[in-house]
């Protein structure tokens, strides 16, 4: 906020970061890493998250929770929220939006 330059380290100290590389290779397997988790997760979630966020800016908090709300009931009766769902009662990973082979 003052303008200044900071270390990755001290952005990670700060929680400006959640994870510091200390080589250009550690970086991009950590990029590739997290891609892999974003990819096996349920797009619809993140994709409503960004939505819900740009609707929701200028409203007040009591409407923004109204929203909210309505957005995970959506979530949860939605194909992927019920096979998340499905997956965590019977114990496995969960297979969003995509075909069992």
């Amino acid at each position: 906020m003052l303008g200044s330059t900071i270390t990755g380290a001290r952005a990670y100290e700060v929680g400006l970061a959640n994870r510091v590389c200390d080589s250009p290779e550690a970086v991009l397997e950590q990029a590739r890493a997290l891609a892999d988790e974003l990819a096996a997760g349920a797009a619809l979630v993140p994709r409503r998250t960004k939505s819900l966020l740009r609707e929701t800016a200028a409203l007040t908090v009591a409407e923004g929770i109204v929203r909210e709300r309505a957005a995970a009931t959506d979530l949860q009766a939605s194909a992927d929220g019920q096979e998340g769902f499905r997956a965590f009662v019977e114990r496995r990973a969960p297979w969003f939006g995509k075909e069992r082979t």
